[in-house]
């Protein structure tokens, strides 16, 4: 075990493949979850063991015959199986805190080792060596105990999956839960609590059974047990009635909030209501419905209560050639409370099982008229429930969204993706987004096709010793009622209809680039990379605006969120980032790629592709935010850390990207045609677009994006779409290279690139003449994974290197034309070789790229 928790320790710097600093929360979590199997075992075995010690060693005789009570002779075994436990659990604690102080963390969070380790992890430890404790003895067979436990825990991810969810009849299952730095274990506390007094009282009840059923003397008949639990029953009544009145009592109240305050929801009911949306609401999809343009938002976030209130105020305009007499909303986070309209109007459904609404104008709105929606929504938090807590809402750190206030229309959002889940619910294959182009969906933008770009405006208040943040800029803060105030505005600024609300307990760090102000909300003791984060949004602007054009807002925030949720999401000016992903980042060695430096300057990058640049609801338009998000990033990750650090960052992503790809479960199309497939526009759109930018020149590509974004920067409608893009890409390509954006843009190619043999000659001034032998295939994909092999004619690199292959010196690289599949080269090098190869920096999608670079040998 200590070998097992020590390599885990050691690992617990990682996260994701990143690595970061080894904090409590994590290492906790990583120590315990490696021994965890350990010490089941260790408590399901020796409860064995020591039920059936007496008679392995043939003592039970004399052992029967003592004058001690079953239960003292129960309850010292539990005792001494526990104490084990006990101790096991105090060696993870102090290999958790020496694998920190092994890597240079020195703030070990004791306490949080301690209710973790003994509050949580232990309890659940002696739930199990209760029930197999009691298998053990009321079983005549120890092997038949001992299976029967493995059995129970096999058994209980298989109820897990066919829907059995409940955690009042699942033997032994905790809530879920996620402590956060921010949060500590925050709104998880109650339910763990009270699923583990459940199961621990349950635990014991199972344990005075046992007592009851202990054998004793040497008739060991069922009949001979059952007379003997009668006599028993007596004494152990009161016991075995306390243990039952707990269980009931607990379980009861368990039940009151996860099925009576809350309402209970297994995975399936989500999908249920899901499909059943679709089937009723799709035929709507088309309807005509009006825009928003204006939103106006008052919020109350309570962040102790984990709920929010609010009133909201739309702008709505008729963009359609006829009159809308009805408006249809949905309701996806079922928050809505009441609507109204400037003009008279009924309802004609309220389905809010499926979150959707209709209401019907007694005067229609006209094309070009204007009406106005008020509403008013909210989210109560009651009790506590069985696991799927809302992870928007914490007591430091709440984070929701728009997808909280009304959205007008049928959301093609909410519908189920995944092939197998639509075949459950009988419903046919997922509808393809539309093809470049279409008529209807090009003329709906790719992130909320029910607005046009708006005007924000918002007042949010909060307790009084956290921050409010939403998009726009602050035009007044003050406290009132023992309420703390914000204002913000977006001015005359149009912003795309994606706003957010955030509130926590947050310390701020302030710089300024240029005439943009730069903000960081963070919580306290996560100051790791503040300076980092600083130091890219000011290169990203730096890189953006030479290259793309003004930055069009004058601030830049990040946001800290708790880690129930890892990602990082760009709002006007405004990016909530997990604090797992990016706050607690640690870089070890020099050549380590830096994930925080990428991802801020990735959603940096947002503000021009995605809040600039909104392509139509058609195939293809996703990768001209991210896939381009992706590209800048690199570019500036690029000028820091030179090409060392992005060559292992391209070999990542092509990792991705095979991976992908290989668990594709529809069909992968290429990349101007992606749909839902976020491995084709992030891993290989960054690959093809810094693979074009070397083929052509980054400037060429840059002048690309930059005349496509000029030409389309807050379209209205039609939106922009990838046949333009690539109208762009070619403009600047030349003509022998056009075949480049054909295979890595239109069409899915996979190169099979080899480096066969390398061997050099030393020349008589000094130098080395090198032998390159290379293969190269090239194939032609179909989105079913079916390949055709096609003639290669194509500009590849070659190259010679010193230094290893984490560390490589360019001593030779330029590009050859390959015609033929096997082919030989000669390079002259100044210093002596160490590696040669074809395509050494994998810029083609390569399926082995390994064997791309080899060994040089001296002939």
């Amino acid at each position: 075990m200590l070998v097992f928790v020590l390599v885990g320790g050691h690992f617990a710097g990682e996260n994701n493949g990143v690595d970061v600093w080894p904090v409590t929360f994590l290492m906790v979590s990583v120590v315990s979850g490696q021994a965890g199997l350990f010490l089941i075992i260790v408590g399901a075995l020796y409860a064995g063991e020591v039920i059936w010690r007496e008679r392995d060693l043939r003592f039970e005789q004399i052992h029967d015959s003592l004058p001690i009570p079953s239960w003292a002779d129960f309850l010292s075994k539990f005792l001494a199986v526990s104490l084990v436990e006990a101790l096991l659990v105090s060696v993870v604690l102090l290999c958790g805190v020496s694998s920190q102080a092994l890597q240079g963390y020195f703030r070990f969070e004791i306490l949080h080792y301690l209710k973790e380790l003994y509050l949580i992890y232990l309890p659940s430890l002696l739930i199990v060596i209760l029930l197999a404790l009691f298998l053990q003895t009321v079983l005549g067979n120890k092997f038949i105990g001992h299976a029967l436990v493995i059995g129970f825990f096999i058994l209980i991810p298989v109820l897990y999956r066919y829907g059995i969810e409940n955690r009042l009849y699942l033997y032994g299952e905790q809530t879920p839960y996620t402590y956060s730095d921010m949060n500590g274990y925050g709104h998880f506390v109650q339910a763990l609590l009270w699923s583990t007094v459940y199961w621990l009282c349950v635990g014991g009840l199972l344990a005075v059974f046992a007592v009851a059923f202990a054998k004793r003397g040497a008739d060991e008949s069922v009949r001979a047990r059952l007379r003997m639990a009668r006599s028993r029953a007596g004494r152990l009544l009161p016991m075995a009635g306390l243990f039952a009145a707990l269980a009931v009592a607990s379980g009861a109240w368990f039940c009151y909030n996860t099925h009576v305050l809350n309402q209970f929801r297994p995975a399936k009911y989500a999908r249920d209501h899901q499909a059943e949306y679709e089937k009723l609401y799709k035929k709507y999809e088309r309807l005509p419905q009006p825009k928003i343009t204006t939103v106006d938002l008052a919020v109350n976030i309570y962040p102790e209560r984990r709920s929010f209130d609010g009133t909201g105020h739309y702008l709505l305009i008729n963009h359609a050639d006829k009159p809308i007499n009805e408006i249809h909303l949905t309701d996806a986070q079922e928050a809505l409370d009441d609507v109204t309209f400037d003009r008279p109007f009924h309802q004609t459904l309220s389905d809010k099982g499926h979150f959707y609404d209709i209401y019907k104008l007694d005067q229609p709105l006209e094309p070009g008229g204007t009406l106005k929606m008020d509403f008013r929504v909210s989210y109560t938090s009651r009790g506590f429930k069985d696991g799927n807590e809302r992870a928007e809402f914490a007591y430091n750190g709440t984070f929701f969204d728009r997808n909280y206030f009304p959205s007008i229309g049928y959301n093609r959002g909410t519908e189920l993706d995944d092939p197998v889940r639509r075949r459950e619910e009988n419903l046919p294959p997922l509808e393809e987004m539309a093809p470049p182009g279409d008529p209807y969906y090009s003329n709906l933008n790719l992130f909320t096709e029910n607005s046009d770009w708006i005007r924000f405006h918002g007042v949010v208040s909060t307790s009084p010793d956290q921050i409010a943040i939403a998009p726009g800029y602050l035009k007044r803060e003050w406290s009132e009622n023992s309420r703390h105030f914000f204002e913000y505005d977006m001015g005359d600024a149009r912003i795309n209809d994606f706003f957010s609300f955030i509130s926590a307990r947050f310390n701020v760090r302030r710089d300024r680039w240029k005439s943009v102000n730069l903000e960081i909300y963070y919580q306290p003791g996560h100051e790791f990379n503040l300076d980092k984060m600083i130091e890219s949004s000011k290169s990203g602007l730096a890189y953006y605006e030479k290259n793309f054009g003004d930055y069009q807002f004058g601030q830049f925030r990040v946001l800290e969120f708790p880690r129930y949720r890892a990602f990082a999401q760009s709002f006007p000016n405004t990016v909530p980032y997990s604090e797992e992903i990016g706050f607690i980042e640690r870089l070890k060695k020099a050549d380590d790629i830096d994930l925080l430096y990428f991802v801020t300057a990735h959603e940096l990058a947002h503000q021009w592709w995605g809040h600039q640049l909104i392509g139509s609801e058609t195939q293809g338009s996703n990768m001209m935010s991210e896939s381009l998000a992706e590209y800048s990033a690199l570019k500036v990750m690029e000028k820091k850390y030179g090409e060392e650090m992005t060559r292992k960052d391209l070999r990542y992503e092509l990792d991705r990207y095979l991976r992908g790809r290989a668990a594709e479960t529809r069909h992968e199309p290429p990349l101007t045609l992606v749909q839902r497939e976020p491995y084709v526009w992030y891993s290989k759109g960054s690959l093809v677009m810094f693979a074009l930018a070397d083929y052509i020149g980054e400037d060429k590509v840059n002048l690309a994006l930059r005349n496509f974004l000029e030409k389309n920067r807050f379209a209205k409608g039609p939106f922009p779409d990838t046949r333009g893009f690539v109208a762009a890409l070619r403009e600047q390509t030349p003509p022998e290279l056009q075949y480049v954006i054909t295979d890595m843009f239109e069409s899915i190619v996979l190169y099979d690139n080899r480096a066969v043999s390398a061997t050099y000659v030393p020349t008589p001034d000094g130098k080395y003449k090198v032998t390159l032998k290379v293969s190269s295939q090239k194939k032609k994909a179909d989105g079913s994974g079916n390949e055709t092999s096609t003639p290669i004619h194509d500009l590849i690199d070659v190259g010679v290197f010193s230094g290893t292959k984490e560390h490589m010196k360019r001593l030779n690289l330029h590009k050859e034309w390959i015609t033929q599949e096997n082919a030989v080269f000669e390079m002259v090098v100044d210093e002596k070789p160490s590696l040669a190869g074809i395509d050494p920096y994998n810029k083609l999608i390569d399926r082995n790229p390994g064997d791309n670079l080899i060994e040089v040998d001296k002939k």
